[in-house]
């Protein structure tokens, strides 16, 4: 059958399974009658299996010539082989073929899932689903992910019962060439952390296998689920879901995939992970391995994260009252005993596109020495600027004052709108805001920084350095007040 195979199917790629076992079965036969062997009957089932068991690498190396057919498959191996855990991490997104719908059973339109798969052990280290579009937020939070420990309770909540906690940096972050990717934001974050991102060719999947090969298992995983836009049947036949389905909301679907991907994905065999190490491995397997048998990347701390955000400079004037910047005055007990030093005076400020609530003021005296200043309005929240713009715009139009109490009255407004659009699209934007506001309660429960030093630098002996060690303990963010009278104590 090999040589029959390798003369029909494997030599052309326009036919399809069936009509290639027609030719085979007519080869057979003639073969069998040239020789005088009676033939044997087979099913097409045979021939299924057969082609099953050989590698996608067997047909293309039999199509295309062999100089093209090496230079793709040497890409591919080559991006594959890592040989220790951080050593190369995948990153992707790709949006599910899902529908899913809100707390009150409003239809919001597609997720998007963002993922990070290591290289050396396939065990996926990264994991954010979201409704918002591509961007640098939900990649930023998927890094979260990636960084940090989980919070006490988090295999609970969603019901795991086999991951394994690992967090941690990369030594290199292999993307493709999507925006949220590439763009400032994203790239300075990894590198101020002492990371570097490698960008694969446009239209290359091949270069990063592993990430597209997860994405290819979950999406066949998600169209088992109810609200699936394409049939569990036929991979490419396009579902509408029957009114009477019960969609998913967010959390349910966030909750499903983690129970796939840690107590399903990462206990399957992987053949050629399992050929390279001469047994049977799993992604999980591999990681335990690979844990006792390397060291692990000094894990970083949540101030360093939140600084490694504010990397964009600027110079602004230190008030009796604060800085005014963006249209926002900022201010902090920190930034008022500056103000008693050195009075009114230019300062160069530290601030992020993706955090409106905050910015950091370098001292004049020592760069090494940040403060930190707060936006009354979104203390304690975490908003990107465009949004918090936004919040701005409309509440400008409304002739309404922008404090806390007013956003939400408007978050509000913007509740009963999406309610009652008509059409999928609006109501899917009106989700990707609510989405936003959900960042910023989130982020509320976590520590922020109060004053802390740039990661490059050492701190001074009176500064307070960021606690080492798990920033586990550091992950979600404590009361306001509560720090502001650690302070005045310790003053």
């Amino acid at each position: 059958m090999e040589e029959i195979v390798s003369s029909t199917y494997f030599d052309d790629d326009r036919l399809t399974v069936t009509k290639a076992w027609e030719y085979v079965k007519a080869q057979y036969r003639d073969i069998c009658a040239q020789q005088g062997i009676a033939p044997q009957s087979r099913s097409i089932k045979v021939f299924q299996k057969f082609l099953r068991d050989h590698s996608w690498t067997d047909a293309m190396f039999a199509r295309l010539p062999k100089r093209i057919a090496r230079s793709i498959t040497r890409t591919a191996v080559s991006v594959h082989w890592a040989d220790y855990l951080w050593e190369l991490v995948q990153v992707d997104a790709t949006s599910l073929d899902i529908l899913v719908r809100d707390e009150a059973d409003v239809e919001i339109g597609r997720p998007t899932l963002y993922a990070a798969i290591d290289t050396a052990t396939g065990y996926i280290l990264g994991l954010y689903l979201t409704i918002l579009k591509p961007s640098a937020l939900p990649f930023v939070e998927m890094l979260r992910f990636m960084y940090f420990k989980k919070p006490e309770g988090f295999d609970e909540k969603f019901g795991i019962r086999n991951r394994l906690e690992v967090f941690g940096k990369p030594n290199q972050l292999l993307v493709d060439n999507g925006s949220e990717f590439i763009g400032a934001e994203a790239i300075e974050v990894v590198r101020v952390l002492h990371g570097d991102t490698a960008r694969c060719k446009p239209f290359t999947p091949q270069e990063k296998p592993h990430i597209e090969r997860f994405f290819g298992v979950l999406k066949d995983y998600v169209r088992t689920l109810p609200g699936s836009t394409k049939s569990a049947v036929q991979r490419h036949k396009p579902r509408t879901p029957p009114q009477s389905e019960q969609l998913l909301t967010i959390e349910d679907l966030r909750g499903r995939i983690y129970r796939f991907v840690y107590d399903d994905y990462c206990l399957r065999i992987n053949d050629m992970r399992s050929h390279r190490h001469q047994k049977p491995v799993s992604p999980r397997s591999l990681l335990k391995q690979q844990r006792e048998d390397h060291l692990q990347p000094d894990p970083i701390s949540v101030q360093e994260f939140d600084l490694a955000l504010h990397f964009k400079k600027d110079s602004r004037a230190l008030q009796h009252y604060g800085i005014d910047f963006d249209r926002l005055e900022y201010n902090s007990e920190e930034l008022a005993a500056l103000f008693g030093r050195f009075g009114r005076i230019d300062v160069t400020i530290l601030y992020s596109e993706l955090d409106v609530a905050r910015i950091y003021v370098i001292d004049p005296d020592d760069e090494t020495v940040v403060v930190t200043a707060f936006c009354k309005e979104y203390e304690g929240q975490s908003i990107d600027r465009r949004s918090a713009k936004e919040f701005r715009r409309q509440l400008s139009h409304a002739k309404e004052d922008a404090d806390q109490a007013r956003q939400a009255h408007m978050l509000g407004r913007l509740e009963e709108a999406k309610h009652d659009a008509k059409s999928s699209r609006a109501r899917n934007k009106g989700a990707r805001k609510d989405e936003v506001a959900r960042l910023a309660r989130a982020s509320a429960s976590r520590q922020p920084v109060t004053k802390a030093n740039p990661p490059e630098v050492s701190p001074p002996a009176t500064s307070p350095a960021p606690e080492a060690g798990h920033p586990g303990k550091e992950f979600y963010r404590f009361d306001q007040e509560a720090i502001k009278g650690r302070q005045r104590g310790a003053r």
